[in-house]
């Protein structure tokens, strides 16, 4: 009888498939990082599917350790070390990435909230009085379009 997939047999370690799993999305957020740096963010859009693909690897690991005794049961002191070492450098990583998206974010606001403000003030009524101590005149002033455009 082969084992199920909720249980650990001889041939498959999660810690080292652990290991192996953090080594790999720790190298994705490497790679999208630098993409973000050079904005370049198309580029690190390629590698979601595969970001993903890899959690959920990562995810059904974890589940699997749970399920059957936490990763002591698992893993020997030396591999049980790797993957907090693995799992520290992932965690810096991923601290570097919430940084880049969050500066990428209020940047766009910026940007976006600038915009707006000078839509804003180009179609705001002229204030004050004209020639004769005469309001001036509201003239009819067009919506304004907003478009951006992607450069690639």
């Amino acid at each position: 009888m082969s084992p199920s997939p909720d249980t650990p047999d001889n041939t498959h370690n999660p810690v080292v498939t652990l290991i192996s799993l953090t080594r790999r999305l720790a190298e994705i957020i490497a790679t999208e990082n630098r993409h973000l740096e050079a904005r370049r963010p198309d580029e690190a859009k390629k590698l979601h599917d595969e970001k993903g693909r890899l959690s959920a690897a990562y995810a059904r690991e974890m589940e699997i350790v749970r399920k059957n005794g936490g990763i002591t049961a698992f893993g020997s002191a030396e591999q049980l070390r790797e993957l907090k070492r693995q799992t520290a450098n992932f965690q810096r990583l991923l601290d570097d990435h919430r940084r880049l998206v969050e500066r990428s974010r209020a940047i766009t606001e910026g940007i976006l909230k600038a915009i707006g403000d000078e839509v804003a003030r180009r179609n705001r009524p002229a204030t004050g009085y004209g020639k004769n101590a005469v309001p001036p005149r509201q003239r009819f002033t067009p919506p304004t379009s907003l478009t951006l455009n992607q450069i690639i």
